[in-house]
This record gives structure tokens, C-alpha cells and sequence, in this order.
């Protein structure tokens, strides 16, 4: 008889323990489907770290993702569970991970470093935390110089670099425009100091007129606004 009444109580004893590990891994299948979404932001993609504690939730939860600038290692997942007319809310503290495939330095970088291929690598790397945008063409960034010292296996950023310019006020250029499917070509001289993929005013040296184009390269403009 104690035997029995011993084991009962060990039956009852377990019951929330074991209620509880059901609704926990009932809230983490749900949290896996929701990231298997693919949750985005800005091309990164979320991958769930750790979440240190759930929620005391019963039942199903629809999740969501806060509105974010950038990729943030640190949040707070929103869980809603509806009843009836009305809806729940959770705000759920969770550490993520922020994947890209990205550009980055093979090697120790110093300031003003003319960047060429044979310095880069590309890679899927966390850039949570890092605001800004990465780059993912080793080609872009060829040629560009960085504003900082970067460290093998940086993500190479927007802000780490600058575009040095292709043409300066009075360079002569090939101003290149398609009408009709017809490829039309004229001499022009630039009237300002841009980039590559730089909008610049470019004077057609035939007519005499002024007009919008983007360097191509220090040769090259193609015609954006107006015409030959």
C-alpha cells in the first residue's frame, strides 16, 4: 500500500515538470518554423542563438520580429496569442545571429590600402551589430581605398572604403547614349569630379549642351537625361 501511494505521488509530483518541458518544446518548435521562414533584413538572415527564457505561454504563438534599423545581435522577439477578440503579447529577449555572404579582407589591411582581388575573400559571415551596408562583389571593390585599418576576415563595409575618383572637371569622355536600339557616341568634357557609377554634367562638345551621365569608366560616360 505505500508502495502504491508512494508511486502515485511520484506520478503527480512529475506532472508540471512534464507540462512544462511539452509547452517548452512546443514554444521552440514553434520559434524553429519561424526562423525557417527565412527572417531578413537587408539581405542578412536570422539565425536564433540563444533564448535564455521562454515566455509562460499555453497553447500557440504567432512570432514576429520587431522594426529594426540593422541587424542586432540583441532584441526582443514579439509572441501574440490571440483569444477571441483580444491578443496577448510577450516581448521575448533572444541573442541572434545575422548571416551574409560578403566581401571580406584576406589579410591585416592598413589605412589607405588600394584594394585589389588578391586581398579579398568572399564568405558567409555574422555582421550583426555592424550598421551600415556590406559588400558582395569582390569587383566592386576593386581598386576602391579603405578609410581604416581592417583585420584579416573583416566584412569590408560602405563606410570602409572610398571610391577614388575616375574624372575631374575638364577631362574629356565618350558620351555614350542608346536611341532607338542605335548605339550614338560624342566627344564631352566633364564638369565635375566623380566616381565610377557617379551621376555627373558632362558638356556635349558638338551642340554645345549640357547633360546628366554616369561614369562607366575614365573614358566612358552614358548618357542619362536628354540626348546626343
Amino acid at each position: 500500500m505505500k508502495a502504491a501511494a508512494a508511486i502515485l505521488a511520484l506520478l503527480f509530483c512529475c506532472q508540471p515538470a512534464l507540462a512544462a518541458d511539452a509547452r517548452h518544446a512546443s514554444l521552440q518548435d514553434s520559434l524553429k518554423a519561424f526562423f525557417a521562414q527565412g527572417i531578413q533584413l537587408h539581405g542578412a538572415t536570422a539565425e536564433l542563438a540563444e533564448m535564455p527564457r521562454l515566455p509562460a505561454v499555453h497553447g500557440p504563438v504567432h512570432w514576429s520580429m520587431p522594426q529594426v534599423q540593422y541587424p542586432s545581435s540583441h532584441l526582443a522577439l514579439i509572441a501574440e496569442q490571440r483569444h477571441g477578440d483580444q491578443v496577448q503579447r510577450w516581448y521575448v529577449p533572444v541573442r541572434l545571429h545575422w548571416w551574409v555572404d560578403a566581401v571580406i579582407a584576406n589579410t591585416d589591411l592598413p589605412m589607405n590600402s588600394l584594394l585589389s582581388p588578391d586581398q579579398l575573400a568572399h564568405t558567409r559571415i555574422d555582421v550583426a551589430d555592424r550598421a551600415g551596408f556590406w559588400w558582395t562583389h569582390i569587383d566592386d571593390l576593386t581598386g576602391m581605398r579603405l578609410t581604416r585599418p581592417l583585420h584579416a576576415g573583416a566584412p569590408i563595409f560602405n563606410s570602409d572604403v572610398q571610391r577614388p575618383p575616375l574624372v575631374r572637371y575638364g577631362d574629356e569622355v565618350n558620351l555614350v547614349a542608346i536611341i532607338g536600339g542605335i548605339r550614338v557616341t560624342a566627344l564631352g568634357k566633364v564638369l565635375n569630379t566623380a566616381s565610377k557609377g557617379d551621376s555627373v554634367m558632362v558638356k556635349n562638345m558638338s551642340s554645345n549642351e549640357t547633360v546628366q551621365a554616369v561614369i562607366v569608366n575614365k573614358n566612358t560616360a552614358r548618357i542619362m537625361l536628354g540626348g546626343i
